[in-house]
């Protein structure tokens, strides 16, 4: 009976060897996960403060305040086109709208389509 009580001992401590050890791997695994998840959620809030620093860049342009370097900041603007805006302001007053940029040489729909969203009057 004593040979059976320590035979049965002997397991049981081995299976709480075995348990300790699965978790032991569990707390590793537990540890790396949250690792990698607090890099993800820094990761994530990098990349928001960057499209809140980029969102702020690209606010809104008042065209009618606008110099021309400030213009030339709208994706197809460059010099010409924002020289060309101004003296149109110059020359005729207050823009109205974005369909009235298709008066001004060399600004076709395409570019008032995508400027629209960039712009205030």
């Amino acid at each position: 009976m004593s040979k059976m009580k320590n035979a049965v001992v002997e397991k049981a401590k081995s299976e709480v060897k075995a348990v300790k050890n699965d978790a032991k791997t569990a707390r590793e695994t537990l540890n790396s996960v949250k690792t990698e998840a607090t890099e993800k959620v820094d990761a994530a809030k990098s990349a928001a403060k960057n499209t809140v620093a980029k969102a702020e860049k690209a606010a809104k342009i008042n065209i009618n305040k606008a110099d021309a370097a400030t213009l030339q900041k709208l994706s197809g603007i460059g010099e010409a086109k924002a020289k060309a805006i101004v003296e149109y302001r110059n020359k005729v007053g207050k823009i109205k709208n974005a369909a009235e940029l298709s008066k001004i040489s060399g600004i076709g729909d395409t570019t008032i389509e995508k400027i629209s969203p960039y712009l205030t009057f």
